[in-house]
């Protein structure tokens, strides 16, 4: 596991058609839960979750 502070965040991606939103996060893909109107919210879901699995990235 890395948990250098300089690793990268999360790409987040959002389809604003159907507000489904996912990320990618160390080579792998994972779906965030629910819909999203704007692309803050998803990446504030998905840097929380990041966070859970070690990434100490701001």
């Amino acid at each position: 596991m890395i948990n250098d502070e300089n690793e990268p965040p999360p790409n987040v991606r959002l389809d604003q058609k159907s507000g489904r939103a996912e990320y990618t996060f160390r080579g792998q893909s994972y779906p965030l839960p629910g819909t999203f109107t704007a692309l803050g919210d998803a990446m504030k879901m998905a840097y929380e979750q990041c966070r859970s699995m070690g990434w100490r990235g701001r």
